[in-house]
């Protein structure tokens, strides 16, 4: 006899004759029956969302309880010595020797949706929204948060024959209690659904769980030996629409929401329905025959034959295994490995695929092996493997890779002996190059030197001859005055000459240095105040003696053009270096112009631009009348050497 209680219509009891209403003191209309449980003095008891009832005299009457059970009563347990336990929303009851006691909880707010007693006779309470709790027993009061228990909810618990307990939550899958803590099935293990609304075992041990996506069964002895990440997908047994169900949810709102009967079967809520598993041969060996069906060489099957090796060329792309099992009962619960001896050096997890691709073998003997596992966990190998013989083309074959080595060997010793001598004889050359170099522009710097020299000193004796002539007082000062500019002139020309060809200016500190003093020398007497803003210290890049010439004339130009046409108050100058840069800002604030339209009669824009072309560079001008000049001179570095 079955008791089945409903959401409107109270409860029925089904039979052979089939179901047939139980009445009950309900009241106008009947509660939503929550549990049904009969404990085993054969007390038949209802919970529900009015409170507690028990059937006697054919007849459901409310039973007088603590104040935490008259308005509701949702799951109804009893442990091994007897004692019956109610839990409802935030609280918990139980009833001994014809006594209730309520059991304060830890917190009020815990909805209590499952009870189980373990092996070491303690009592596990799970709730929707606050865990699983945890009575240990020989203590009725103190009731614990189990705290290994990370998840929201435990709406369904069960404890197998093992004492161990089972714990079904909501969308977080089924977890397995040990001494190591909770261990956790989902989706991600193969699992079909993670909502887990009751647990029942059959009479073989086997799980059997009302789930959220159908009925859901499993060995213990499959899920005890599963490792994530090591083992493949469990083997479950998955019930659906395909197998009889009306709709795949098997929802019940507390425990029990699913039973075992005497005859064997398994009852679970199916909606409006009640579905009835007969388990009895499910879990036997459904595997009759594992087949290797056809080997495929770049789409085309090879012929063979009983005990014959297949041969293929070592051209051949891709090969394909094609292979199945026969179970006739729960084909979707397959699952395969296999392994190609002389490839793979452990068996390969392919799940549900029937194919085995392997591509670009290098020749040599091989041997595929295949297995298939069904709904019971044990893997069955196929009776024959399949033998193959990749066949190594001409150029594959030893004598001619020994050959092809030797040649190889030889060429790339010629090779690298004509390489080495070259790059001798470049090294050479180019040292012969920059040596005569460097004699060219010492030689020029010390020319100029002398050239500007001797020139410099009959400036001065034009000079002196100027003093003894009969000339009145101002005009030989003026002259002598005239005299000297022109010498200062000419020696400060004859310091940028030799700088600028002198080799060991080649750098970029130098060249930051050398502009830095130049502007600073150039401006000074002019009475405009100056700044310099120089970054701390400059990469040691360097820089060609073409590329500082140009440079210093063009900063030389925009100077000039500030100083003679713009009236600045102050004249600025900016060197900074960066990503691979040089930047030279001059900037004034003087009267500015409109650069498209230039200053008549003047060169200056066209030069300054002409010579950064020359250095690689560029010049940007930007300025308006009134607002003053700003000249960017861009130039590229080389890549950095190091700092001093």
């Amino acid at each position: 006899m079955l008791w089945v209680g409903t959401a409107e219509k109270g409860v029925f009891r089904f039979d052979a004759g089939g179901f047939t209403p139980v009445g009950g003191e309900w009241g106008a209309d009947a509660p939503e029956i929550q549990g049904l449980f009969e404990d085993s003095r054969t007390n038949l008891w209802a919970g529900t969302t009015v409170g507690l009832f028990r059937l006697g005299q054919g007849l459901f009457r409310r039973v007088g309880t603590p104040s935490e059970l008259s308005r509701n009563a949702q799951v109804i347990f009893e442990d091994r010595t007897g004692r019956v336990w109610f839990g409802s929303v935030g609280a918990v009851a139980c009833l001994h020797a014809g006594e209730f006691t309520a059991i304060p909880l830890p917190q009020k707010t815990e909805d209590v949706r499952a009870f189980a007693e373990d092996g070491a006779g303690d009592l596990w309470m799970g709730t929707l929204r606050h865990g699983l709790f945890r009575l240990r027993h020989g203590e009725n009061q103190t009731v614990q948060h189990a705290g290994d228990y990370t998840e929201r909810d435990a709406r369904a618990l069960f404890c197998d024959r093992a004492g161990i307990l089972w714990v079904g939550g909501d969308q977080s899958g089924l977890f397995r209690r040990s001494a190591d803590g909770f261990q956790q099935f989902s989706s991600a293990d193969g699992f079909p659904s993670d909502t887990i609304y009751s647990i029942v075992s059959d009479r073989n041990g086997n799980l059997w769980m009302g789930s959220g996506n159908g009925i859901i069964g499993i060995s213990q002895q499959a899920i005890t030996a599963y490792v994530a990440g090591a083992s493949p997908p469990l083997p479950w047994k998955h019930l659906s629409l395909a197998q009889g169900l009306h709709t795949p949810r098997c929802y019940s709102r507390s425990q029990p929401g699913a039973n075992a009967t005497s005859d064997g079967r398994l009852w679970f809520p199916n909606e409006d329905r009640l579905a009835a598993l007969d388990t009895a041969r499910l879990f036997q060996d459904s595997i009759r025959t594992v087949l290797i069906e056809s080997v495929l060489a770049d789409g085309r099957e090879l012929p063979s034959a009983p005990g014959e090796v297949l041969r293929a060329s070592s051209g051949t792309r891709r090969f394909e295994f094609q292979y199945t099992a026969l179970d006739l009962t729960s084909p979707s619960s397959l699952r395969f490995r296999y392994k190609l001896e002389g490839m793979d050096s452990s068996w390969v997890e392919a799940g549900r695929s029937r194919t085995a691709q392997y591509s670009q073998l290098p020749p040599g003997d091989y041997a595929f092996h295949v297995m298939a596992s069904g709904g019971d966990g044990q893997w069955r190998e196929a009776g024959g493997k399949i033998r193959l013989k990749v066949i190594p083309r001409v150029w594959e074959r030893r004598w001619a890779q020994l050959l092809s080595v030797g040649l190889l060997v030889g060429l790339g010793s010629g090779i690298a002996a004509w390489a080495h001598r070259r790059r001798l004889r470049l090294r050479l050359a180019r040292l012969e190059m920059e040596q005569k170099v460097e004699d060219e522009r010492r030689r020029i710097a010390r020319d100029l030197h002398d050239e500007l020299g001797s020139r410099l000193t009959a400036i001065a004796n034009l000079g002196e001859l100027a003093v003894n002539r009969n000339l009145s007082p101002a005009e030989m000062k003026s002259q002598v005055a005239a005299s000297n500019t022109r010498v200062r002139d000419l020696i400060g020309a004859m310091d940028r000459v030799v700088w600028t060809v002198d080799p060991a200016n080649d750098s970029l500190p130098n060249l930051a240095a050398f502009v830095s003093d130049y502007t600073e020398n150039f401006v000074r007497p002019t009475g405009i105040s100056q700044r310099l803003e120089l970054d701390p210290e400059f990469p040691r890049v360097p820089v060609t003696s073409q590329s500082r010439h140009h440079l210093l004339l063009a900063v030389k130009e925009a100077l000039s053009n500030a100083v003679r046409h713009a009236a600045p108050r102050t004249i600025r100058l900016k060197i900074h270096a960066r990503d691979g840069w040089l930047e030279v800002v001059v900037a004034d604030d003087g009267s500015g112009f409109q650069p498209d339209q230039g200053r008549a009669g003047g060169h200056g824009l066209a030069n300054m631009a002409e010579r950064m072309s020359l250095a690689g560079g560029r010049a940007e001008i930007r300025s308006e009348p009134g607002k003053g000049t700003t000249v960017t001179f861009l130039m590229p570095l080389d890549a950095p050497t190091g700092h001093d």
